[in-house]
């Protein structure tokens, strides 16, 4: 199933990016949308999923 949902929105373009693991299989994607879609897309995916998303600006340790 889906593993998390990131959305990534300091800068100009907004991307989502979508992770998930099947037991050892591990995959996934990243999206661009339009400033104006992004709230959307992000509510339609967490809604589809059941997955909330994450804000990776605001996660502490990250690796660079």
């Amino acid at each position: 199933g889906i593993g998390a949902l990131f959305a990534f929105s300091k800068s100009k373009k907004h991307y989502i990016g979508i992770i998930w693991q099947d037991g050892a299989e591990k995959g996934g994607i990243t999206i661009e949308v339009s400033k104006n879609d992004f709230r959307g897309v992000l509510t339609g995916l967490e809604g589809v999923t059941g997955k909330k998303a994450i804000d990776t600006d605001n996660i502490k340790n990250r690796p660079n």
